[in-house]
């Protein structure tokens, strides 16, 4: 077996040596914050039934949204007054027209 690896050391050049050992050097460091995140940062912790006291996710603010006001419902309002000002407008000429009319007139074409 030792002959495996001493023919196979043999058969890189030095510079492929270096990059082997400077991949190897980076995968340990990789691999020693992977563990250091993993078991000193966040250790494991065994089920509790009773939930942490002040976590982040069990803190609720809860409070009223403010009321938007654009102004919006009036103008809402006050478009809807001047429509209806509108058609009760066109209706009473409607009806004016249909009174002053003779019934052999034909009747006016409106678009409206």
């Amino acid at each position: 077996m030792s002959e495996f690896w001493q023919h196979l050391v043999d058969s890189f050049s030095p510079a492929q040596k270096l990059i082997l050992k400077v991949c190897a050097v980076v995968i340990a460091l990789g691999l020693s914050i992977l563990g250091i995140d993993r078991f000193i940062v966040q250790p494991r912790q065994a089920p509790s039934t009773e939930p942490a006291a002040f976590d982040a996710s069990s803190i609720r603010v809860e409070r009223p949204l403010p009321k938007l006001d654009l102004g919006l419902d009036e103008q809402v309002r006050r478009t809807h007054r001047e429509l209806e000002a509108l058609r009760l407008e066109r209706e009473h000429q409607v009806q004016k027209g249909h009174e002053g009319t003779q019934p052999d007139a034909p009747e006016r074409d409106d678009p409206f």
